[in-house]
This record gives structure tokens, sequence and C-alpha cells, in this order.
């Protein structure tokens, strides 16, 4: 926010226009997927009510709203370093497809394997810790296969379509193909979303 002196004064702002409708649409999102995640394990996989409802929902709403707070503080730190107005958080929550993935891939099966909640609670939580290292590591890998593709291709990744296709550059074809190809491949397993 600038003031009438020019001066820009982060420091005391915490509120902006459209903080209440992405406050909800988010509170709602991670509510509906804490619903479908207990209906999932009380309903269909038989884990014990007592179990989900006093340790799996609080523990992963203690998680989310630590997740939350930790991005608050990062924002508001990185508004004072730099002097901008216009920072803001990272919403944190769960996402839907590492829900049904952990669900159906982890939580599910290791209790119908085993019959035992608390040995499938653990093991999903160990699983979790894995992806979270998982992607730290991946996310540093695909900075660098991206900045290598553009090196590749000549220039950014963005461009590559316009500028590099257009001379028919052979690096900027291929990463292109390759995008396409994998965004074709990767539509045919969620092609039953669209419909």
């Amino acid at each position: 926010m600038t003031n009438p002196g020019g001066r820009t004064d982060v420091a005391g702002r915490w509120y902006a226009a459209g903080d209440v409708n992405a406050f909800f649409g988010l509170a709602v999102d991670n509510l509906t997927n804490l619903v479908v995640l207990a209906g999932l394990l009380v309903g269909v996989f038989g884990f014990p009510a007592d179990l989900v409802f006093q340790r799996i929902i609080p523990g992963t709403a203690l998680g989310v709203l630590v997740g939350d707070l930790w991005y608050t503080w990062l924002a508001r730190r990185l508004s004072r370093e730099t002097g901008r107005a216009d920072v803001t958080a990272m919403p944190f929550g769960i996402d839907t497809p590492s829900l049904f993935g952990i669900t159906f891939g982890v939580l599910g099966p290791t209790m119908l394997a085993t019959r035992d909640p608390v040995l499938a609670w653990k093991v999903g939580m160990g699983v979790t810790v894995v992806m979270g290292v998982a992607k730290l590591a991946l996310a540093f890998a695909g900075g660098f296969i991206a900045a290598y593709g553009a090196k590749i291709a000549k220039g950014c990744t963005s461009g590559q379509a316009l500028t590099g296709g257009s001379i028919l550059n052979v690096g900027s074809l291929v990463f292109m193909i390759a995008v396409f190809a994998a965004a074709y491949g990767l539509a045919w397993f969620v092609r039953k979303e669209w419909l």
C-alpha cells in the first residue's frame, strides 16, 4: 500500500481485496477433502471411527494450519525485506490427487492386508514423509531439466514453439514434441475428469 509520500507501507497490511473469498475457498476445499478422507477410511476400508476422528483428521488439520501459518510468515518476511506490497502467501492444504493416491494406494491396501489400522496409519505417514522428500528433490531436478531443455533449444521454454520451431531448430522441435506427447499421454488417464 503506497502512502501519499510515496513510501510503501507493508508492515501492517494483513488484508487485501479477495482475501475472504480465498479463505473460504481454501477452507471449503480442505474440509471437503477431510470429509471424503473420513468417509473412505471408515466406510470403505473399515478404519475405526475413533482413530480417524481423534487422530488422523485432527493431525491432518493441525498440519494444514501449521503449513498455512508458515507460508504466511514467509510471505510477511519477504514483503518486509523487499518493501513490496503485492506479496501473498501460497495456499497450503490437502491436494485431492494425493488424498486419493494415499487412501487407495497406501492406507486402504495396508489396512486390508494387515487388518491393523494403526499400522496402516503409520505406513501412510511414512509414505507421506518419503513423498515430501521426493517432491523436494524433484522440484530442483525439474528446474535443472527445464533449464537444460531451454539451453538445447537455444531459448526459453515458453518461446521454443515460436522461435525455435519457426526456424526448425531440432532441439526445440524435439522438446515441443515431447511436451505435447506427455500432455496427450496424461490426458488419456484424466479424460473422465472432463466428461
